[in-house]
């Protein structure tokens, strides 16, 4: 099976993740997503979207806040 090419940006934030996955066959997005930032949790489902796409990754990061 070849895995379809896919983009998964990460929008970072302390609490929270959004990710959005856009298939390079597709003009829009296959998913878009909010969960929990627990790392452990956040690896799982990257590598259950690896089982099925060939990923390239990106996130964001906002600046440091010092409240």
């Amino acid at each position: 099976m070849t895995k379809k090419l896919a983009y998964l940006g990460l929008d970072v934030h302390k609490k929270t993740y959004t990710g959005a996955l856009n298939r390079i066959d597709k003009s829009s997005f296959e998913f878009e997503k909010t969960f929990s930032s627990n790392i452990p949790k956040v690896v799982k489902i990257i590598k259950e979207l690896a089982k099925e796409y060939d990923l390239r990754t990106c996130y964001e990061a906002g600046g440091l806040h010092t409240e």
